[in-house]
């Protein structure tokens, strides 16, 4: 499974194309996420922002894992509530014809999405659960967007001042229930802790 795997993301994401877009994606979010920080740092405690990456399994018309990368924007209500906005981009490809014969069909969604999540404070250590929904939007490629849900686990470690690793797995089900993805990421956030 793990030799399977290796080789689909090698065979997909090995190429100059691929690399040169989640380049630019990520240097952008980044970038974003930097204008930000700075304006959190002017006005203290009034929003948290970061940037993401990881792997996503899919099942939309076939299964397979694809490569998930997103910005994240968030206000803290209290200690235990946070709203968050996030815009993964899911980029993935799949086979477009017959064994060995049609090539391969990419397809490319932005997943604007809200939720609420309830989050506990143990020492440096935040983990929290989330539910919330959102919008599928086809960049290109074959697959119909639409309304999203999703659920998720994650925490975040708070390992400077104000900077937060973050790790999270999370659900989606897209035009619910006909397709759906499962999301591990990694990332870093700026916030007030």
């Amino acid at each position: 499974m793990t030799g399977r795997l290796a080789g689909h993301l090698s065979s997909r994401w090995n190429t100059p194309a691929a690399v040169g877009s989640s380049a630019t994606i990520l240097l952008g979010l980044a970038f974003l996420a930097g204008r930000l920080d700075a304006q959190t740092a002017r006005s203290p405690g009034a929003f948290g922002s970061g940037v993401r990456a990881g792997v996503a399994s899919y099942d939309f018309d076939g299964t397979g894992t694809a490569f998930v990368v997103g910005a994240v924007l968030y206000r803290p209500f209290g200690r235990t509530l946070l709203v968050e906005l996030a815009v993964p981009v899911l980029d993935y490809s799949q086979d477009a014809g017959p064994a060995g014969f049609g090539g391969y069909r990419r397809t490319r969604f932005l997943l604007p999405e809200i939720d609420a999540q309830a989050q506990a404070r143990l020492g440096r250590l935040r983990p929290y659960v989330a539910a919330g929904g959102g919008w599928a939007i086809r960049l290109n490629g074959g697959e119909p967007g639409g309304a999203t849900l999703h659920a998720a686990l994650g925490a975040r470690l708070l390992v400077g001042r104000a900077t937060f690793l973050r790790a999270e797995t999370r659900a989606r089900s897209i035009r619910p229930w006909a397709a759906s993805t499962v999301d591990f990421t990694v990332g870093i956030e700026w916030a007030r802790p």
